[in-house]
């Protein structure tokens, strides 16, 4: 029995490891702190994902909060789990830039950075996107889209099509 209990602990290991390197070769996460850095964040993933002709999903985010490891916003919270699972699930390879939203900043702020960027237009976070040649596609799913697992999984699926 205790050989057994390593045996399965060894295994257990061996799947996260494999399971990291996954994500690792097929997923490139740009992290954007701000909007006044987005232009420059938007750049680099964009000279990427056309370099390497493959997707850019951008999501916008609530900030985590230091006490608790978790976004300000119920909304992301519950999202957060969907979209890693359905993009970490991928086996093609694709970036994705999550874009930080301070709730204090972003709160009923007409003028928050990321709702005057044209092609974001930010309405709730979170917001997933899909970005192509340095553009958003029509593709976006809102905040009540991104809880649920099919639609997520489905709006990634459609990209690949």
């Amino acid at each position: 029995f205790f050989k057994n209990r390593k045996i399965v602990k060894l295994l257990k290991l061996l799947t996260y490891i494999v399971r990291f390197l996954f994500v690792k070769l097929t997923m490139s996460k740009v992290l954007c702190p701000t909007p006044s850095a987005f232009r420059s964040c938007l750049q680099i993933s964009v000279k990427q994902s056309i370099a390497d002709n493959i997707p850019l999903f951008l999501l916008f985010t609530g900030e985590k909060v230091s006490t608790t490891g978790k976004s300000w916003c119920p909304d992301c919270v519950k999202s957060e789990p969907i979209i890693f699972s359905a993009l970490e699930s991928l086996a093609e390879k694709h970036i994705l830039m999550e874009c930080i939203v301070k709730r204090d900043e972003y709160k009923g702020n007409p003028d928050y950075e990321y709702r005057k960027i044209p092609d974001i237009s930010l309405t709730c976070v979170p917001t997933l996107m899909y970005w192509r040649d340095g553009k958003c596609v029509v593709a976006r799913l809102n905040d009540s889209q991104c809880q649920q697992e099919d639609i997520v999984k489905n709006f990634i699926k459609n990209i690949y099509l």
